[in-house]
């Protein structure tokens, strides 16, 4: 991806699943507006992909937070994102010695996956596919089926018992936008649309956050699933 095809900030559009957090990333700081990687995640990211997987898939990899950590682990890592202006930070902040083994798509998940059937190693993605209902997690993780090689590694850092409130009201955050899920509705949801893959749920990291750019500003409260898979052989 060059810096021509980049052009403004995506709005955020909830009704259709895209979330996004309408912001010039340009005008931040190097580092994630995420804030740092977490603890449990860096572990089980450098434990799963230890074998060093091909290429891996960032899905959804918004501002980098982890895309050059994940280099580690692969000969090539793919960020993926729906919103141009976060990629165009990655650019902005990559050393151009990194720049050969990392791709950068600007692509909706929603849609078809834009890389061939069989042709992905493995697939990360954080702090993404907890926003989106259940029916379209399940077409996503069809697509993410579909691109991934057999025996080949999912991770997902999957959100669960989610609180948005806004800062100065204290009212929920665009209530009834977003989905909310409670362990057990994610565990089932995701052990049935990922058929045919050996899964396995670990504990992640809480995640407390103030976001007061946000429009509204708001604070987010959640804890985390990490969510292992290997697709059969």
């Amino acid at each position: 991806m060059t810096k021509k095809s980049l052009i403004k900030p995506m709005p955020s559009d909830d009704k259709n699943g895209i979330f996004t957090e309408d912001k010039d990333y340009l005008k931040t700081k190097k580092g994630s507006i995420w804030g740092k990687m977490t603890k449990r995640t860096i572990t089980k990211i450098s434990e799963f992909f230890g074998n060093k997987p091909h290429i891996l898939l960032d899905l959804g990899c918004g501002d980098g937070r982890y895309t050059r950590f994940l280099k580690q682990f692969a000969d090539k890592v793919i960020g993926l994102d729906i919103d141009p202006s976060p990629l165009l930070k990655i650019m902005r902040d990559l050393p151009d010695f990194e720049r050969e083994n990392i791709k950068l798509v600007q692509a909706n998940i929603k849609k078809s996956l834009p890389f061939e059937t069989g042709g992905i190693d493995a697939v990360f993605s954080t702090g993404l596919l907890h926003l989106f209902e259940p029916n379209v997690f399940r077409k996503i993780a069809l697509e993410i089926n579909r691109v991934l090689r057999p025996e080949g590694k999912v991770l997902l850092d999957f959100g669960i018992n989610i609180k948005r409130v806004e800062l100065e009201t204290e009212l929920p955050y665009k209530p009834g936008k977003k989905p909310s899920l409670n362990r057990k509705e994610a565990v089932d949801m995701i052990r049935s649309a990922f058929p045919g893959f050996e899964i396995k749920f670990n504990d992640g990291d809480k995640m407390k956050r103030k976001f007061k750019d946000a429009n509204p500003p708001y604070k987010i409260h959640c804890e985390n699933l990490l969510v292992t898979a290997i697709k059969n052989g």
